[in-house]
C-alpha cells in the first residue's frame, strides 16, 4: 500500500529529483556560461587579430621578428654568447668582481686583484675578440627558438647573454684602472650592444634580461664617467647608447604572455570553464596593454588597478570564482613586470641625466642646481622620450645637493620623497628612491 502511494507522488516530491536537480542546475549553468563566454571570447580574439597581435601559439613565430631596419647579426651574437658561456671559473677567479663573487673597490682604493683580472682577460682574449666583433656589428639577434611549440618551446640562449655583459664589465674596469680610458669606453658601449642584441625578444623573461643588461651598462657608464677621463663627445655617446623605448618593448612582451596564457587555458580541456577563464584573462590584460600606448603613468596606474581586481576575484567565494580561477592565477605577474620595467626606466633616465650633470660640471666648473639646467646637455633621443620626467610621478626628476655629492632621483613605486636615498638596500624593508649619486667636487 505504501509503495503504491509513493509511486503516485509527483516527481518533484521524490528524493531522486532533489538529488539530480543540483547537478542538472550546475550542468545547465556551465553550458550557458560557456556559450556566453565563448561568444565573448571570439569577439575579444577577433579584435586582437585585427590589431595584428598574436593570440595563440601559432602566431608567435611570425610575431618574433627583428624590428624593421635592424641588421640581423644572429650568427655573431650566438657565437659570442656561446664562447662566454663556455668560460669556467676556478676557486681563484671566482673571487673576481662582475664574473664572480667579489666586489670592485672604489676608484680611489687599491685593487689587489688587478693582476689576476688582467691575466684572466688575457687567457680569454680570443673569446673577448669574438664578443667585440659582435658588438661592433651591432644589430640584433633572432634566436632559433620555436615559440609556436608553446610550453614545449626550448628557451633561447639569450638567457646566457648576461655572462657576455659581465665579461665586458670586468674588461672595462681593468681598462679604466690601467688608464686605457678609450678602451674602457669601448667595453662599456659593448655592454649596451649586448642589450640591443635582445631588442627583438618577445618573451617577458628575456625582455627583462635585456633591461637588466642595459642597467649594467648605465651603471658602468656613470661610475667610470665620474673619473673625468671621457670628453664631452664621449659622454654624449654614452647617453645616446641608452636611448631605448622600453615601454614599447614591454607591450610586445605582454602581448606574447597574453597569447601564451590564453592558449594554455584553452588547451587545458576545461570546456566552458576554460572559455570563461580565457575571456576573463583577456578582459583583465587589455587595460594594461592598451595603457602602454599612453605613457608610463597610465601603464603603472592600469597595472595597479589590474592587481586590485585580481585580488577581488581571488577572494570571491561565490560560484563565479571558478569561472575566473585560472585567469587570476596566470595574470598576477603582469603588475610585477610593469613595476620592474618602470624601475629600470627610472634608472635609465637617471643615468642619462647623471651623464648630463657630469658634462655640465666639466663645461662650467660648477654643478647644476636644477634638472632644467641639464636639458640642453641631453642629445636628441628618438626612443627614450622625455628623460627628465620621472615615470612614476610624471613630474621632473628630483635633484638633491649634499656637500660634494649630487643625487638625481625618481621617487620610485612608493611615490614618496625619501630624500634621495638611492643606495642599494633591501627594498622590502626600506622603500628607496631610484637614481644616482655623483661626486661634484
Amino acid at each position: 500500500m505504501e509503495k503504491a502511494r509513493a509511486s503516485e507522488r509527483p516527481y518533484y516530491r521524490r528524493a531522486w529529483f532533489w538529488a539530480v536537480m543540483p547537478v542538472a542546475f550546475i550542468a545547465i549553468s556551465l553550458v550557458i556560461a560557456g556559450l556566453v563566454a565563448g561568444n565573448r571570447l571570439e569577439r575579444q580574439m577577433a579584435e586582437i587579430r585585427l590589431a595584428g597581435l598574436p593570440i595563440g601559439f601559432a602566431d608567435l613565430d611570425e610575431f618574433y621578428v627583428l624590428p624593421e631596419g635592424t641588421a640581423d647579426t644572429t650568427t655573431l651574437w650566438i657565437e659570442a654568447i656561446n664562447v662566454a658561456a663556455a668560460i669556467r671559473l676556478d676557486d681563484t677567479t671566482r673571487t673576481l668582481p662582475f664574473i664572480g663573487e667579489g666586489d670592485l673597490p672604489r676608484a680611489n682604493e687599491d685593487w689587489d686583484q688587478i693582476e689576476l683580472a688582467q691575466q684572466f682577460l688575457k687567457t680569454h682574449e680570443a673569446a673577448l675578440r669574438i664578443i667585440h666583433q659582435a658588438a661592433d656589428a651591432g644589430g640584433a639577434a633572432r634566436f632559433p627558438v620555436q615559440l609556436s611549440a608553446g610550453p614545449n618551446a626550448v628557451l633561447s640562449s639569450a638567457f646566457e647573454s648576461r655572462q657576455v655583459a659581465r665579461l665586458l664589465q670586468l674588461e672595462a674596469a681593468v681598462f679604466a684602472r690601467t688608464n686605457r680610458h678609450d678602451r674602457a669606453l669601448k667595453s662599456t658601449l659593448a655592454i649596451h650592444a649586448v642589450s640591443s642584441a635582445l631588442q627583438a625578444e618577445p618573451v617577458l623573461l628575456t625582455h627583462l634580461m635585456r633591461i637588466a643588461i642595459s642597467a649594467m651598462a648605465s651603471n658602468q657608464a656613470v661610475e667610470l664617467a665620474q673619473q673625468g677621463h671621457w670628453n664631452d663627445s664621449q659622454l654624449a655617446q654614452l647617453q645616446r647608447a641608452a636611448d631605448i623605448d622600453f615601454l614599447k618593448e614591454l607591450k610586445r612582451a605582454l602581448c606574447t604572455e597574453r597569447a601564451f596564457s590564453v592558449s594554455i587555458v584553452q588547451s587545458a580541456g576545461l570546456g566552458p570553464l576554460g572559455r570563461s577563464n580565457a575571456s576573463t584573462y583577456l578582459q583583465l590584460s587589455k587595460p594594461v596593454i592598451d595603457a602602454t600606448d599612453q605613457g608610463w603613468d597610465q601603464t603603472i596606474a592600469a597595472a595597479a588597478e589590474q592587481a586590485a581586481e585580481i585580488r577581488r576575484l581571488s577572494t570571491n567565494r561565490s560560484m563565479s570564482r571558478w569561472f575566473n580561477l585560472s585567469a587570476s592565477m596566470l595574470i598576477p605577474g603582469a603588475n610585477e613586470a610593469v613595476s620592474t620595467v618602470a624601475r629600470n626606466v627610472a634608472m635609465q633616465r637617471a643615468a642619462i641625466l647623471a651623464l648630463a650633470a657630469i658634462r655640465y660640471q666639466k663645461a662650467r666648473q660648477v654643478p647644476p642646481t636644477t634638472i632644467a639646467e641639464l636639458t640642453s646637455l641631453i642629445p636628441e633621443l628618438a626612443n627614450a622620450g622625455d628623460v627628465s620626467i620621472d615615470p612614476f610621478t610624471n613630474q621632473p626628476f628630483r635633484l638633491r645637493w649634499d656637500d660634494s655629492q649630487l643625487t638625481i632621483y625618481s621617487l620610485g613605486p612608493n611615490q614618496t620623497d625619501d630624500q634621495g636615498s638611492v643606495q642599494m638596500k633591501e627594498a622590502p624593508i626600506v622603500p628607496l628612491d631610484i637614481g644616482y649619486s655623483i661626486l661634484c667636487p
